[in-house]
């Protein structure tokens, strides 16, 4: 069934319808006059990009924190003194990551990204923390499903990666606005970019029926 802005937002559409960073070279790399170019290389440790950095009293929150990437950021984090919430598709894996991590004050939630049920919940959980949240890292993601796959008649790729998180971070604006500087870190693969239809998110096209390709799709 269509799913409106708003219905995505509010979580009633759901009820009713039932991983590397790009290696950036620096040639690419876009910036004001006057700003500097960070010191850091697609080679830096998250341990090395963080070193010096005291982030007591801090609440961010990391999307798939039980493996590869989110699994790194959360150790690294909460290494430095943040208390991370740390998110995977069951409360089991979210736990399990917390343990191995040494995260002694992560907090595991559970949030199955394809289910805007659950990324409601999820919200939810988190906003009656009452806390400022001071970053949410989007870093849960699917890449390159050989085969079209569709979660409320849309493709998965674009219901994982982007719907999934863009309800999550709608429904916490107020807890990272409410934080000193609040941010959003959205993680992708070079391939984000690299694949992506010439004309961006074909929104003729969301169900992934036309001419599906891995690629692409996930571009």
């Amino acid at each position: 069934m269509p799913l409106s802005r708003r219905a995505l937002l509010t979580g009633t559409g759901a009820l009713a319808a039932g991983a590397a960073l790009p290696a950036c070279s620096r040639r690419e790399v876009q910036r004001p006059a006057g700003v500097p170019l960070s010191p850091f290389t697609a080679e830096s440790t998250a341990e090395e990009v963080t070193a010096g950095l005291d982030l007591s009293g801090r609440l961010m929150l990391v999307t798939g924190a039980n493996s590869g990437l989110g699994y790194e950021t959360l150790r690294v984090l909460a290494l430095r003194g943040a208390t991370v919430i740390a998110t995977a598709r069951s409360l089991d894996k979210a736990e399990a990551a917390c343990a191995s991590a040494g995260a002694g004050r992560a907090i595991p939630l559970a949030l199955e990204l394809t289910d805007f049920d659950s990324v409601v919940a999820a919200a939810t959980a988190v906003a009656a923390l009452g806390r400022p949240l001071d970053a949410i890292v989007a870093n849960a993601g699917i890449m390159e499903l050989p085969q079209l796959e569709q979660v409320y008649g849309l493709e998965k790729h674009f219901v994982t990666n982007h719907l999934g998180h863009f309800i999550l971070v709608n429904r916490l604006l107020p807890q990272l606005e409410a934080a000193a500087q609040g941010r959003v870190v959205v993680v992708s693969s070079g391939q984000s970019f690299n694949n992506a239809p010439a004309g961006g998110i074909q929104f003729d096209n969301l169900s992934g029926e036309r001419d599906y390709d891995p690629k692409t799709a996930y571009g």
